[in-house]
Parts: C-alpha cells; structure tokens; sequence
C-alpha cells in the first residue's frame, strides 16, 4: 500500500470518529498522518469500523488482482510481502459473524483471551469484540485483556487497530480512557509462523504462551510451490505434514495457540478435508481437533474470487483428543454459485425455513475414516457405510493408464480435425498420414464425444515427446487401443467415453482399457453403463471431493462382484450397447464431431416442404433421443444400485446433491446453419457422406456448393435453404443469443460469415 492509500484510510477514520464524539481523543492516541486530510466523497467515506476493512480492500483490489494473475501466470513466486498482495482476502461479514458465534459457543463461558493470528483489516476481530460484548465483558477489559490480533501487513494491523479502538468508542462515553487495542504488525514473511520467541518478540501480549481459549482465522491461501525458497524451506522445518500451503501450517499453529478444551475457529480451503495429499495432516489435525459445527461454503464465497480458485469451508471445534460424544452440525451451501445466494440460504437454513438437504446433523463417528487419513465425506449416508470398505477395486478389473501423452506444446502439436487436411488423419502408417484423433477430455458428456482434436504423431513429434524434458511420449501398448476415456476436469460430475480404436490419449483425457481375459466377460458396453452411473459418481466424490478425477481414484473405485452371468450384469451390458448406438447417431449429428455425416434434417420426412417446420422437426429429433438416453441411464442406475446392495432411499440424497450440467440442444437457428455448413464442407472434402463423393481437394466454387446442396437436400429444400440463409443467418450473427450460443458459435468449425459467401456467390 502507498502513503496514499493511508491517507485516504486516515480521513475515513477520522469521519468514524467525528460521528462517535472521538475525533481528538482518536488524533491523540494514533497520531496524525496528514496534517490536513483531504474529506473523503461520500460514496466511499466509512460510517461505522467496519468500514475501514471494507476501504482498505478496496484500495488493494488493481495490485491483488495482477499479482494474483501473474500468480497463476507463473511469473514469479512469493517470498516476503509480496504474498500480502495476493492472498488478502477479508472475510465476508457474515461469514465472520458465523464463525465467532460457533467459535464462543464452542468456549462456553471461558472463552477469553481470544486472538486471531492473521487479523488483516480486523473483521473477525470486530466480530469476536461484539461477541464478548454479548457475553457482558466491558470494552475496556476487552481491549486490554481479552483480545489481540496480528498481521504481517502493517497498514492492516494498523486499521484492525483503528476500527477495533473506534468500535469500543461508539458505546463509550469517556474514550480518552479507552487502551490502545493488542493488535501488531509482525515481521514478513513469516508472520505469526514464525517461532513463538520471534513472534512475542515483536509484541507486548501474552501471545507467546500459546494458550487461547478462543482462536479464529482467516489465514492466506497460497500453495508451497508459490513460495520463495526460504519460506518453503521454513514450512517444511517447522510444521511437518501442515507443510503443504500457508493455510494448512496456520491451521497447526492455530491448534497450538488454542489451550486444551479451547475452541478453534477457521475459514479456509476446503482441500484438507479431502485431498490424498493431505492424509497424514487429516490424521494429525483430527485427533486434536473435535469439530463442532461446519459450513461448508465451495467455491464462489468471495465476491472478488472466481471460479474454483477458492474453495472453502468455515469450521469450529474444541482443541481436545477426539472423543465419539455430541454431534456435527454441518450447513452445506458448497454448490451454490453466487455470494449473494449462499447468503441468503444461509439466512433461510438458520431461522429454520429449509430442511435437511441443507443442515445435516452427523454423528461424531463420522469423523473416524478422518482420523484413520480418509476424506471427511459428512454427506455420506450410514446406510452406505460399508461400500468404500468393499475388497474389490477397479485397478483389480480395468487397465487404467498410469501414464498419458504430454505435448508440452499443444499450439505447435493439437489441432481441430477441421485444421489439417481429411487425407492427413490416420493412425497407420501411410505416408499422408500425420495426425491421429486426440482424446483430451472436454466438457461433461457420457458414451460419446469430445474427439474433435488430433495430436501429430508423426516421428519427428514422437521424437519431440519422448525426449523433451517437460514432454511425455504415451507407451506404445496403449497406442490406438480401443478403451474408454474420461475428463480429468469434471467438475464433480464424472463421464466416461467410448475411445474408439485408432485415438491416443493426453494427460486430460486419462483412459482405461480391457485386459485380454476380459473381452467376453465384462465388455467395454458394461464398463460404459456401469462406471457411468450416478452412485458410481458419488463414490468417485466421496473418494475425492475436489473437480477432478484422477487416475488414482478410478484405480481406488470400490466395486461389488460382478459375475458375468448375473442378471443385473447382463442387462447392464445390452444398456451399454443401445445407450452407444444411441450416442454415436447423436455424434452424427454434430458439425463439430469427426463422425458427422447425417444432419437431422435428413431424417425428416421429404413430403414436409416447408422449411421452418422441416428444421422444427429436426430440433425435435435430437431431444427425443436424449430422452430415450435418459431412460437408459435411469435403467443402468437401478441395476448398478443392485450389483452394490445400495437401498435406493440411501442413494437418492446424493443424487440430489449431485449438480449435472444443464443440456443445451440446438436451436432451429442452428440447424440451419449446421445445413449450410455441412453443405459448404462437404464441397471443401473437409466432411465425408456415404451418398456424395470426394471432390478434389481446393477451394470449392458457388457451382460445386449448389450442386452438393442439390444432391444432398433435393430441389426444393436447397432452394428453401437459400431463401432462408441471409435473414436467419444475419440475424444469428447480430442478436446475442446468450452466452452458451455465442461460445457455440464462435466455435464453429466453418464461420457463418463465410458459407453466407460461399452459398451467396
């Protein structure tokens, strides 16, 4: 922060003041910072403590904001104060007002000294101060006794000071006898990591005793591979398995300030509770740490953070040897999608309005697979307790892939199919042939799809892969292997595909394969049905509760036994056959597969004429196809529940929990221009249809268009089509549609602007 931003944050405490009667016994104490502060205009000018956090927020958002980016940019890597810029991020008020009331009812009655040992702009120190004042305690005692606060950002420390010495002056009447608040700005980078004599050095608290009945925290998120080397190096010295982020060592020095029977309040990422990574610190942190009550908040807690970046979970617990006695009480707000709507559930669920999909109760032996290292799964039902436990694994089924292709240049290497010349596709070894279908995951889609790229695999790139040193050459036994494939990246939703023979794979779009002995028992078509069932995916988030789905947790999936004459068996292996026949038509319909060939207009009865009802009834095609896959789907459920021994009642509410991607279909806009396109196209050869031939390679002409149009949709739908095509198609490019049509069509393989020349001349 500059010089400025403490002017500016001087004027507005001096406003505070002047509102409370404080104004010179606030000069008094603090000291000016300009002699003549410049009054702030009134939109930004604070009007109550709180405030000042919410400025000093404000001022740092352009600096945090590129840091941040060049943060993930990988451009530098934090040593010393350079961290405060990204990671400062003040807790939403009512976030803080949760996590000190669940933090002082967890205390009970002795719930002072409290600290918060990363205090920032001091919004949970305000919140623990009003609390204690609930409690009776006096603002003087408070101040001087009951409450410290300490950061490694002087200008922080310095307004959490303000704003707390402010708040005591708004309820009394002699604020000149008011103590300067216990709130400190300690040496970068370590801060309140710092060894304990180092940290009571740069205070005059009783923060080096280490024991506080009340500790809470909103500590800074950085991962360890961010860091400078001498923090990394400090990490790993003094906190062991909490070595990992700055967040997981401050959650090992907060259960070490807090006193035995004290209670621990902390928001911070959700990963611990999860990750494989974090099994030892899981083991460690639950046997000294019984929780109380959780709020799970995801991602989307922060209005300035987006995205996944920061995921979240607010807890308070009482620092003991866990004991199985009292309950969790656990608010689930983690799939909402704005601030402002996990704030207004949250309001809903505590004054009783919504049910138990939101507020579970879970009995303290929810926790034992925690303290054993497994992930705290609390949306787990008991009466599925016994299946992570199964004997059976995947890894003992399936050959899942250890290792995946890496380009380490995809601009150079990764292509659309639609990029590289028809002729040029194949994985045999034909001269023309460069590039082979690239399975790379994608966005959420079951049995089919998300093939669109190919990888150059010629010997000078395999070359490249094999010896480039942040490269990786996939093994040659998974080469052009027919297998099933699935996105890393799936957002909790997981979706296995059908890899066709003649594909390789990348490190996004992992694969698993048949072994020899399996090829008559257990087909890939009941692989595809069962792996894609929901309860399937529960077990897939229960083992990692993160958005992606890693090679390991497929090899850890628990399965049943599966006789391959078992009803349920077989009749999941002829729904994977009809659910595959059903995806590869809807793939033929896709401009944008490889195995496009058969817009849907084609299927439409030739006696229907008019245009607008003939494109109506296509729309129509490709939804009640989808329809008859949902029934499919709803079918291999059923028979996966039963191979598992899984009470439907039981699965039902992880169903509800489970967030699917919305399906969007095609609009008629989009049929048509699909039409005009596939036309254009297969007058380019860059589409194959089994009526029309090959036409040289080369730009076509308008007569080569018309005359593809003429053969491929007769006479009168041609002619309607380029009736049709300049208002359907002007109005497509000029209206927005919205933000899913618009990345549509910015992804077309060949631009509306240029088939409205090709078929226009």
């Amino acid at each position: 922060m500059t010089v400025d931003a403490r002017t500016v944050l001087w004027a507005g405490a001096l406003g505070v003041a002047e509102r409370f009667g404080a104004h010179d016994a606030f000069v008094r104490r603090f000291g000016p910072v300009a002699s003549s502060p410049t009054p702030l205009p009134a939109d930004l000018a604070p009007t109550a403590p709180d405030h000042l956090g919410d400025l000093l927020e404000s001022l740092g958002d352009d600096v945090r904001s590129a840091s941040f980016e060049a943060l993930l940019a990988g451009r530098f890597r934090h040593g010393a104060s350079s961290a405060v810029e990204t990671t400062q991020r003040f807790t939403p008020p009512w976030i803080a007002r949760w996590l000190v009331d669940a933090a002082l009812e967890v205390a009970g009655a002795s719930c002072v000294p409290a600290i918060d040992p990363a205090c920032g702009g001091g919004r949970l120190l305000l919140a623990l101060y009003r609390g204690l004042r609930a409690r009776g305690h006096a603002p003087t005692a408070i101040l001087a006794e009951h409450l410290v606060g300490a950061d490694v950002d002087p200008l922080a420390a310095e307004v959490a000071r303000w704003s707390l010495w402010l708040e005591a002056a708004s309820a009394c009447e002699d604020a000149e006898s008011l103590p300067t608040p216990h709130v400190y700005a300690l040496a970068p980078p370590m801060g309140s990591l710092a060894p304990f004599e180092a940290v009571a050095a740069g205070t005059a608290s009783n923060i080096e005793a280490a024991r506080f009945a009340v500790v809470v925290s909103n500590p800074p998120y950085m991962a360890n591979r961010h860091l400078g080397e001498g923090v990394r190096e400090a990490l790993v010295r003094d906190f062991g398995v909490f070595k990992g982020d700055l967040y997981t060592a401050f959650l090992r020095r907060c259960v070490d300030l807090a006193a035995v029977g004290g209670a621990l309040g902390v928001l911070c990422q959700e990963s611990f509770l999860f990750l494989h990574r974090d099994r030892a610190l899981r083991r460690v942190l639950f046997e000294e740490l019984q929780l109380d009550r959780v709020l799970h908040l995801g991602a989307h807690a922060f209005d300035a953070i987006g995205g996944e970046k920061a995921s979240v979970v607010a807890f308070a617990g009482r620092r003991q040897r866990a004991v199985e006695a009292g309950p969790i009480d656990v608010i689930d707000l983690h799939d909402l999608r704005t601030p402002a709507a996990k704030e207004r559930t949250f309001e809903a669920v505590e004054r009783g309005e919504l049910g138990v999909e939101w507020r579970r109760t879970r009995s303290r032996s929810s926790a034992q697979r925690a303290r054993r290292g497994d992930p705290w799964v609390y949306w787990w039902p008991d009466a599925l307790a016994h299946l992570p436990a199964l004997p059976g694994r995947l890894a003992d089924a399936l050959d899942i892939a250890g290792s995946a292709n890496k380009t380490s240049d995809n601009a150079r290497f990764v292509r659309r199919f639609w990029e590289v010349p028809a002729r040029s596709i194949g994985p045999d070894a034909h001269p023309d042939h460069r590039w082979v279908p690239y399975a790379k995951g994608g966005p959420y889609r079951k049995w089919a799809g998300n093939l669109e790229r190919v990888v150059d695999w010629s010997p000078e790139a395999r070359t490249y892969y094999r010896s480039h040193t942040t490269s990786n050459l996939l093994p040659e036994r998974y080469w052009f292997r027919e297998g099933l494939t699935w996105s890393d990246f799936g957002g909790r939703a997981f979706s296995l595909r059908h890899l066709p023979a003649g594909c390789v794979f990348d490190m996004a779009g992992p694969s698993m394969f048949l072994r020899d002995s399996q090829q008559a028992a257990l087909p890939l078509p009941f692989w595809l049905a069962f792996l894609n069932s929901p309860l399937v995916c529960h077990l897939l988030n229960a083992d990692n509760p993160t958005i992606h789905y890693q090679v390991h947790n497929l090899r850890n999936l628990p399965i049943p036994d599966l006789p391959p004459h078992d009803p349920h068996v077989l009749r999941l292996t002829a729904t994977g056959r009809a659910a595959l026949t059903l995806a590869a038509r809807l793939e033929s319909f896709e401009l944008t597969s490889p195995d496009f060939y058969a817009h849907p207009l084609l299927s439409v009865d030739p006696a229907i004429d008019d245009l607008p009802t003939a494109l109506a009834a296509a729309a129509d095609l490709p939804r009640a196809l989808h329809a008859e896959l949902r029934a499919l789907e709803a079918e291999a459920a059923a028979h996966v529940e039963a191979l598992y021994g899984a009470p439907h009642h039981a699965v039902a509410p992880l169903d509800r929990r489970l967030t699917l991607p919305r399906l969007r279909l095609p609009t008629v806009a989009h049929h048509l221009i699909d039409a005009l396109g596939a036309t254009v196209a297969l007058a380019e050869g860059r589409l194959s249809h089994p009526a029309i031939p090959t036409p040289a390679p080369g730009e076509s002409t308008l007569h080569e268009v018309d005359a593809i149009g003429l053969q491929l949709w007769g006479a009168a739908r041609w002619s309607a089509l380029l009736e049709a095509r300049h208002q359907t198609l002007g109005r497509f490019v000029e209206v927005s549609y919205g933000p899913w049509l618009r990345e549509r069509f910015f992804r077309r393989p060949w631009h509306p602007s240029r088939i409205v020349r090709k078929v226009s001349g």
